[in-house]
């Protein structure tokens, strides 16, 4: 779940209404995976100190969100970076596979329809 508000008091008041909900319904917030990340552009780190009862939320500078890397600068140059990598890494991998004399050419096709480009065409999603 990604919550988004303008100041800390609306963000402080938004997790504790959904940490009340939580406790009606018998649950709880993992407090170790609940991160807070404050978007600026400027070099400055404005710290943001909300809490889940008496414990202090982590504050990060980048994590990943469905599949997409957020920054506090709000650029996307390392989601690209880290997804293009991805597919640098499947395609190492599957180099010496692809490589053996033992696999036949529709072999090949198959796999570099079903694995290689997938990974490819995930990684230039964020380009667009």
């Amino acid at each position: 779940m990604l919550m988004t508000k303008d100041d800390q008091e609306e963000l402080q008041e938004m997790v504790t209404v959904m940490s009340e909900a939580f406790v009606r319904k018998g649950m709880k917030m993992n407090v170790k995976k609940t991160k807070v990340m404050v978007f600026e552009r400027e070099e400055a780190v404005t710290d943001c100190n909300i809490m889940i009862g008496d414990e202090q939320i982590e504050q990060v500078n980048e994590f990943v969100y469905l599949g997409s890397k957020f920054t506090r600068d709000g650029k996307c140059e390392s989601d690209i970076e880290r997804r293009v990598n991805a597919g640098n890494m499947v395609n190492g991998a599957l180099h010496s596979f692809m490589r053996s004399r033992k696999l036949s050419n529709k072999a090949r096709l198959a796999v570099h329809e079903g694995v290689l480009v997938p990974t490819l065409m995930y990684g230039s999603e964020s380009w667009v």
